[in-house]
């Protein structure tokens, strides 16, 4: 099983977007699901094994999403956009809101 793909997770209004990165332009794979939580999210996640995972949300982000994010067993990153430090210099207006 190859070793050196990313996850991202993006959690909107109505729908969670997976996919899985192998660090180039494409992503390899991706799925959107309900949530987190349904069966379709776990079969995409045990299906390969992820080094990282990066994850946003439009949401707000509660314990039991956090609890279900670390018993993927990947080391994670959770954007917040115009909190979280990347090297990516951010011209919209008002950075907090980018994907509100």
């Amino acid at each position: 099983m190859r070793s050196d793909l990313s996850l991202v997770i993006d959690v909107g209004n109505t729908s969670t977007k997976m996919v899985c990165f192998d660090g180039k332009e494409k992503g390899v794979e991706g799925v959107r699901v309900k949530d987190i939580f349904c069966d379709e999210a776990s079969a995409f996640v045990s299906k390969y094994s992820f080094r990282d995972c990066i994850y946003c949300s439009t949401v707000a982000i509660d314990d039991a999403f956090r609890g279900r994010i670390e018993s993927f067993g990947v080391p994670m990153l959770h954007f917040q956009p115009g909190v979280t430090p990347i090297p990516i210099k951010n011209l919209y207006a008002t950075p907090l809101t980018l994907g509100a």
